[in-house]
């Protein structure tokens, strides 16, 4: 495992969720694979720590949905899902 991975695996900061609104802008939040997969891409390189991952894509997942206006209690339940794929990464 090179430095850079070995690095990414710890790192937990808020970087990962800051980066990731275009991914919840571009995907519509039926696509939620599509949308953990990019955000998966688009962070673990340099936020890989679960706690990151998860953040990112509850993130991305909100986004998404609140663009298609989807109510609060939708919007709520595909970040809690999201968040939980993404741990699973």
């Amino acid at each position: 495992m090179g430095m850079r991975s070995k690095f990414a695996k710890w790192r937990d900061g808020n970087g990962a969720p800051m980066r990731v609104s275009p991914i919840g802008i571009i995907n519509k939040p039926e696509n939620l694979e599509k949308i953990i997969k990019d955000v998966d891409s688009a962070c673990s390189m340099t936020h890989g720590a679960t706690s990151a991952l998860s953040g990112a894509c509850a993130i991305a997942a909100a986004i998404s949905a609140a663009i298609e206006g989807w109510g609060k209690e939708e919007v709520f339940e595909l970040t809690v899902k999201a968040a939980r794929l993404g741990e699973s990464r």
